[in-house]
C-alpha cells in the first residue's frame, strides 16, 4: 500500500512480509515479544481444545467477503454461536492494506473464538441437559371420582325404591315370630328343609326393613342369618339368633334371653319323653334330663339308655322307639307359625280320649293309657314352643280343666290370627 514513513520502515515491513508479528508492529497494533509469544501459546491451546474437546466442531462462516473458522458447541446451538459477521474490523482496530494483515486479524479473532467455544463445548459435555419450561413434564390429574349425571339419579332411584319398598310392620312382626318359633325348633335339634327355607326369607324381610332404616345396626346379623339358614347350616345360625334375641328392641318378651330359654325347653321336652315310659326310677330320669341334650337322646342306643337310666333293656328300647317315632315326626313337620295347628290338633285329640275314658265305654286301662299319650302331646307342643308359664298353669288341673283352659286358648289364637 502507499505508505507515507521513510524508506527504512518500508524496508522492514517488505523484509518482514508475510510475518503477522511484523505486520502488527509496523501497522501501530504490534507488541512486544512477550505478548507475541502469548499469542502462539493461545495458538497451541486452541488447537489443543479443538482435538481434545469432542463437542466442538469447525465450520465455515462468512465474515465479510472472507472465510473464517467458526466453532458449533455440541450441544445442539446454531453454528457461528458469539462469532461476529461485519465486513470491518471491530472498533479500535487498525486494518492494513494487504491480505496478510487481514488474514492475521482474522487468525486472531478465529483463534479466541474456537478457545471460547472449546470451553462451551467442555462444559455442556459435563453438564446436565436441560430442557425447557414447556419440554418438562407435567402433573396429570386424577380422573374424577364423582359420579355422572346418570349415574347419581340412578343411585337416589336406588335409595328412593328402598324406601318405598320398606316392608309394612305386619310383616317384620311375623318375620320375628318366626325366627322366634325356628330358634326353639332348632335347640331341639335338625328341622324340615321347608322350615329352613322360612327362616331365610323371615331374615330377607328384616334386613330388608333395616336397609329402609328399621334398626340398621343389624343389617349384618340379618344377612348373615339368611346365608347360614339357606345353607342349613343350624349349628353356625343359633347363636346369631340368640344374640338378636338380646339386640332387637322389638324381639318378643316371652323369648328374651333366647339361649337359656331354649334350653329350659329342651329339658322339658327330654323330661316328658323320658315320662312317657312306665317304670323308669325318678332319680336317673331326672339326672338324664338335666345333663342330656334331645340330639344325644336320639342318638342313643337301647344298650346306653338302659345302662344310663338304670332301667332294663326291654324298657330302653321302649323308650328308644317312643324317642324315634317323636323326632320322625318333629323332623317332617310343616311350617306351623306359633304351633298354632300343632296345639290345635293335639288339644282336639286330648278332648276325644278324655271323652273316650269318661264314657267308660273302653277298656279302662287302655283309655287311660290314650289319654295320657293324647296329654303328652300336649306337653310336647307346649315345650316346642317355649310356652312354659303356660305348662306350670296346667300341672294342678284335672285333664278335663285342662281341656277346657286349652280349647279357649286356641279359639282365642284362631280368633287373633
Amino acid at each position: 500500500g502507499g505508505w507515507t514513513s521513510k524508506g527504512t520502515l518500508r524496508t522492514d515491513v517488505t523484509a518482514a512480509a508475510g510475518s503477522p508479528d511484523a505486520l502488527a508492529s509496523a501497522s501501530g497494533h504490534g507488541t512486544h515479544d512477550g505478548a507475541a509469544a502469548r499469542e502462539h501459546e493461545a495458538g497451541a491451546t486452541v488447537d489443543a481444545a479443538l482435538t481434545a474437546a469432542p463437542g466442538a466442531a469447525v465450520t465455515g462462516e462468512p465474515i465479510g467477503n472472507d472465510a473464517a473458522a467458526s466453532t458449533s458447541p455440541g450441544n445442539g446451538t446454531s453454528p457461528g454461536n458469539g462469532a461476529p459477521s461485519a465486513n470491518r474490523a471491530p472498533f479500535g482496530t487498525a486494518t492494513m492494506h494487504g491480505n496478510g494483515a487481514a488474514t492475521t486479524t482474522r487468525s486472531r479473532r478465529s483463534r479466541k473464538m474456537a478457545a471460547s467455544a472449546a470451553a462451551k463445548g467442555a462444559a455442556s459435555a459435563s453438564a446436565p441437559p436441560s430442557f425447557p419450561a414447556s419440554a418438562a413434564p407435567q402433573m396429570q390429574r386424577p380422573p374424577s371420582l364423582e359420579l355422572g349425571g346418570a349415574a347419581s339419579q340412578l343411585a337416589a332411584a336406588a335409595l328412593v325404591r328402598e324406601a318405598v319398598e320398606a316392608p309394612p310392620q305386619d310383616a317384620v312382626t311375623s318375620a320375628l315370630e318366626l325366627l322366634v318359633d325356628l330358634s326353639f325348633r332348632l335347640s331341639l335339634g335338625p328341622v324340615s328343609e321347608d322350615w329352613m327355607v322360612a327362616g331365610a326369607g323371615a331374615a330377607r324381610v328384616l334386613q330388608q326393613a333395616s336397609r329402609a332404616g328399621w334398626q340398621p345396626h343389624l343389617l349384618a346379623s340379618f344377612e348373615g342369618l339368611e346365608l347360614l339358614l339357606a345353607q342349613g347350616s343350624r349349628n353356625r345360625a343359633l347363636p346369631v339368633l340368640w344374640r338378636l334375641s338380646d339386640s332387637v328392641p322389638d324381639w318378643p318378651a316371652s323369648a328374651r334371653n333366647l339361649r337359656d330359654r331354649a334350653r329350659r325347653c329342651e329339658r322339658r321336652v327330654v323330661s316328658e319323653l323320658l315320662a312317657s315310659v312306665d317304670g323308669l326310677r325318678p332319680r336317673p330320669r331326672s339326672r338324664f334330663a338335666q345333663e342330656k341334650s334331645l340330639v344325644y337322646l336320639v342318638a342313643a342306643g337301647p344298650e346306653q339308655l338302659a345302662a344310663e337310666l338304670d332301667t332294663p333293656i326291654e324298657r330302653a328300647r321302649e323308650l328308644a322307639r317312643v324317642v324315634q317315632s317323636y323326632d320322625l315326626e318333629r323332623r317332617s313337620s310343616p311350617v306351623d307359625l306359633g304351633h298354632r295347628g300343632a296345639l290345635r290338633r293335639a288339644t282336639e285329640e286330648l278332648a276325644e280320649r278324655q271323652n273316650e275314658f269318661e264314657s267308660g265305654e273302653e277298656d279302662l286301662r287302655e283309655a287311660r293309657q290314650r289319654r295320657r299319650q293324647a296329654l303328652t302331646r300336649v306337653n310336647l307342643v307346649l315345650a316346642e314352643r317355649g310356652d312354659l308359664e303356660h305348662l306350670v298353669e296346667l300341672e294342678p288341673l284335672t285333664v278335663a280343666e285342662r281341656v277346657a283352659r286349652l280349647q279357649a286358648r286356641v279359639g282365642t289364637a284362631e280368633d287373633a290370627g
